[in-house]
């Protein structure tokens, strides 16, 4: 079982977080979560702070391991190494949202041997279906969907489904299955988190597992997809509070 800390007025402290995770406690109807996060870390005195807290709630017995989301890798392997080990970072990560996250995040995970929770794995249903139209809940406000953007994308839905139907799997398989090899290749384990609100697309997504991608050619087409995608993931706000805006701050 795993929750998150949203962080309140920017604070991390052990008196502001743990009346939230024992209420937490208290509606699952559990004695400790197995996994606690910060659903995001926006400062380095933020990330020390959740280490130390964690730290201590984790002496108490209140969760057995530590999570953190779209986190500077800098103040990752500071938190790890000096304050509370880290045991998975929540990350978008998909064919499409490559970058910094492989070349900045990916690294210190592999480095530390930190557990990649990979979010939105499916880029918010853009790699498991051909988008006609622009959606009108919360993804309106995120630049892929915008109406020029999106039409843009389905090219990138378009080559997915010639390439799963060669691998007799759906598109939404295909693209963990992408994610699982590359993972392997640069050295970390991932657990993808894709979002399902009906059964049989959670059974689907776990038969991704067994889809091999054999051909070297097929896996660089995949890897292209990245280079064609046309809008940000997300609006400023979100980026702002996101490993893009936390790469630029001390």
């Amino acid at each position: 079982m795993a929750t998150k800390y949203w962080p309140r007025d920017g604070k991390y402290d052990y008196d502001t977080i743990k009346p939230f995770l024992t209420a937490s406690l208290e509606r699952l109807g559990l004695d400790y979560v197995d996994l606690y996060y910060a659903h995001r870390v926006v400062s380095f005195e933020g990330a020390k702070e959740f280490g130390r807290t964690a730290k201590r709630l984790k002496e108490e017995g209140l969760i057995k391991e530590v999570g953190v989301s779209e986190i500077n890798p800098k103040w990752l392997r500071v938190v790890h190494n000096e304050i509370c080990p880290i045991d998975a970072v929540q990350q978008e990560w998909s064919l499409i949202t490559r970058h910094p996250v492989e070349e900045e995040l990916i690294p210190v995970c592999k480095e530390l041997g930190i557990t990649v929770v990979a979010y939105s794995p499916l880029a918010r249903n853009l790699l498991a279906t051909k988008l006609e139209a622009p959606p009108n809940d919360w993804r309106a406000n995120h630049p892929r969907f915008f109406k020029e953007n999106l039409e843009k994308n389905q090219t990138i839905a378009d080559i997915l489904q010639e390439l799963a139907t060669k691998y007799n799997c759906t598109t939404a398989q295909l693209a963990l299955a992408w994610l699982f090899h590359r993972a392997n290749t640069l050295g970390v384990a991932v657990v993808p988190i894709p979002g399902s609100t009906k059964l049989h697309h959670a059974l689907g997504n776990l038969e991704a597992a067994k889809v091999v991608i054999s051909d070297p050619e097929d896996v660089k087409t995949l890897e292209s997809l990245a280079e064609k995608v046309s809008g940000a993931r997300a609006n400023e706000q979100y980026m702002d509070m996101s490993i893009e805006g936390n790469l630029t701050k001390e």
